[in-house]
């Protein structure tokens, strides 16, 4: 198996991982989220064997290894490919960035179930070479609403399920300018993908300066240019492509475009963050549930593994890796519910919807990420008791600039630095600080008056 040039400060995967202050960062995506017990505990064993033992749930709902050896890193790529979870070949796992929900097979509210979809995408994008030139992070979202929406979860492309008759139809925008929206059946929805990947890389090209994201070209051109230069019928705006020149505006069969400011309210409606009332014991339905986060995300190998041994025995059917930094065990039988809460507790997940922690994202920090400057797992635990629980992420603390563990802006956003914090209000890590170089008993000081006056409102 050839092994691809180890990277520094980008997307990282199985083959190409990413080097950091603890070893290689090898990333997991597993289309769903969704994982039986079995891959659960080997994936858990894997990192005690091959990395320090720490693993991660991403913002898209993927499984990070850290602390990966340079010796080990091989046998690891080998283990993972062997168990399926990767190709053989970088070129096989260029695109992974797509986003379901995660129980929507479950979920009674839910317009469908996105997985089958999902896979035909995968398949559709990965087949096509000329599509590798994608941006790393180049993400799409099928969201089929539902009790676990995804409309605050970051994307280039978004596919929104809609009750439209005795065929699954999905309206379709591009992050950037969500003034037009496309429309496609399910099965209509990987070529519309493909299309509109093409577009991308095709403008883009033709941008000066480029556009190195979809969201920034949508912006620059309109999203009209770009379903136009995919061949989706448009009713384009006036002016929207004049950057460009004439962009085509070829009508394709089976595709049609609506203007979304013609909707009510004029935008995609827009979910809220997960709602707390999945973390703990819950229902979809007639299936009982139990939803846990891992402190900031993070959680051990030998914990992971105690978990999803214990949710087998117990007799639930399988575990759901969620875009929120947590994981949900499906189909408990009720006489059960206490005791998996009970060995869960005892591995130091969150199963309370009113603990703070729940309202921060943080990064890894040092010394386990490199740019890091300071340790800020443990500043945001200890910031976290001065937050008001019940309102979503509050706080977004992040070790440098580049804000890896959230894009979009925070109520609080901190960034470190090597005299203190920088402080942004209502924004994220590349907005202007209202206080620099602020130490953990200043922020302390500042979350507690915060707290007391929202709480007097």
């Amino acid at each position: 198996m050839t092994i691809a040039p180890l990277r520094k400060g980008w997307c990282p995967s199985v083959l190409r991982p990413m080097r950091t202050g603890d070893g290689l960062l090898v990333r997991l995506p597993h289309l769903g989220g969704r994982l039986s017990f079995e891959r659960a505990g080997a994936i858990a064993d894997l990192s005690q064997r091959f990395g320090n033992g720490a693993l991660e749930i991403s913002s898209r709902g993927n499984l990070q290894l850290r602390g990966v050896g340079d010796l080990t890193l091989g046998p690891l790529q080998q283990a993972l490919v062997q168990m399926g979870l990767r190709e053989g070949d970088a070129a096989g796992e260029s695109f992974g960035n797509i986003m379901i929900n995660p129980a929507a097979d479950l979920d009674p509210n839910a317009l469908c179930d996105p997985a089958p979809i999902a896979s035909a995408l995968q398949a559709r994008l990965a087949g096509d070479t000329a599509l590798q030139a994608l941006p790393a992070k180049f993400s799409v979202v099928i969201d089929a609403s539902g009790a676990m929406p995804l409309g605050e979860v970051d994307a280039d492309l978004r596919f929104v399920a809609i009750a439209d008759g005795p065929t699954q139809r999905f309206l379709v925008t591009l992050s950037g300018d969500e003034r037009v929206s496309a429309s496609c059946a399910g099965a209509e929805l990987p070529e519309l993908a493909a299309a509109v990947s093409r577009a991308f890389l095709k403008l883009t090209a033709r941008c000066e300066p480029a556009q190195r994201r979809l969201r920034a070209l949508a912006t620059y051109v309109g999203a009209a240019a770009i379903f136009a230069e995919a061949g989706i019928s448009c009713a384009m705006e006036s002016g929207v492509d004049r950057r460009l020149g004439d962009a085509q505006n070829t009508p394709s069969a089976g595709l049609d475009v609506a203007r979304n400011r013609d909707r009510p309210g004029g935008r995609m409606p827009c979910a809220a963050t997960l709602p707390q009332a999945y973390i703990g014991a819950f229902s979809l339905g007639a299936v009982q549930c139990v939803g846990a986060a891992p402190p900031l995300g993070r959680m051990s190998a030998d914990n992971i593994g105690k978990s999803v041994r214990a949710a087998q025995q117990l007799g639930a059917r399988d575990v759901r890796l969620t875009p929120w930094r947590s994981l949900i065990v499906t189909a408990v039988p009720p006489d059960r519910l206490s005791a998996l809460i009970g060995v869960l507790d005892g591995c130091g997940f969150i199963l309370e919807a009113a603990d703070p922690r729940l309202a921060v994202v943080a990064c890894a920090g040092a010394p386990a990420c490199a740019h890091a400057a300071r340790d800020v797992q443990a500043d945001a635990s200890a910031l976290a008791r001065g937050l008001i629980v019940g309102r979503g992420v509050q706080l977004h603390v992040s070790g440098c600039e580049k804000g890896c563990a959230r894009a979009a802006p925070a109520p609080l956003t901190l960034v470190a630095r090597d005299d203190g914090y920088d402080l942004i209000l209502n924004g994220g890590v590349r907005d202007t600080p209202i206080r620099r170089g602020l130490d953990i008993a200043a922020l302390a000081t500042f979350l507690t008056q915060r707290q007391s006056a929202e709480s007097r409102q």
